[in-house]
């Protein structure tokens, strides 16, 4: 056995924490793509790093109070944990982030691609040639 059992309840709460911190990471990219007003391949960028941020703090954290160990109460802590926080404060920083938005009138340009037009029609090229 690498630790004792006494060891248990810190674990938990750790990885309770961790859960709660990656709950806010997920808040403050969702945050950043009101920002861009729901630009979809900005969002999608914001939500895979912070996917990746999510599972390295889950795994360095692991590392450091575990001993690497991936039990099953350590997965079902941290999903307790990230969906508590999701729904409960994530919801409130949401509405809080919205009326600010609205009283401040906060706006980042939005990126958009534009279209390209033909510049010349199949006959021009015909006549060109």
């Amino acid at each position: 056995m690498l630790y004792p059992t006494l060891n248990q309840p810190y674990v938990f709460i750790m990885i309770f924490l961790t859960g709660l911190a990656c709950g806010l990471f997920f808040d403050a990219s969702n945050f950043l793509a009101q920002l861009f007003n729901k630009n979809k391949i900005i969002t999608q960028i914001l939500y895979t790093i912070s996917t990746f941020l999510s599972i390295f703090t889950l795994f360095f954290v692991n590392l450091d109070v575990n001993f690497g160990q991936f039990r099953i109460f350590i997965v079902l802590t941290f999903l307790f944990s990230f969906l508590i926080e999701r729904w409960t404060i994530g919801n409130f920083l949401n509405k809080l982030f919205i009326k600010s938005k609205k009283q401040f009138n906060i706006k980042l340009p939005c990126f958009k691609l534009k279209k390209h037009r033909k510049t010349h029609s199949k006959q021009e090229d015909d006549k060109n040639n």
